[in-house]
């Protein structure tokens, strides 16, 4: 009878120690899994900044070249004012 209790006890405390086990894995496992998911949107996000930045760096140049162009032209525009004031 002792002997019966004894293997209800250690069965008792294997089940007890094998259920924290599977428990502390499987969080373990969510744990590497939010791990790999933010390493991935973090990539993805480190690309699309770039992506962006490199556009804005040639929106920048667009505008820039733009604003040129209509300095040269107001430049014009006023030269061409001037002469007509002066006849």
């Amino acid at each position: 009878m002792s002997s019966y209790i004894i293997e209800i006890l250690i069965g008792l405390a294997v089940a007890i120690i094998g259920y924290f086990l599977k428990r502390t894995m499987d969080q373990l496992d969510k744990t590497t899994a939010k791990g790999y998911q933010t390493a991935n949107d973090l990539k993805v996000l480190q690309n699309t900044f770039e992506l962006k930045h490199e556009n804005l760096g040639q929106h920048m140049e667009k505008l820039s070249s733009s604003m040129e162009k209509l300095s040269n032209k107001i430049d014009v525009l006023t030269d061409t004012v001037v002469e007509l004031k002066h006849r």
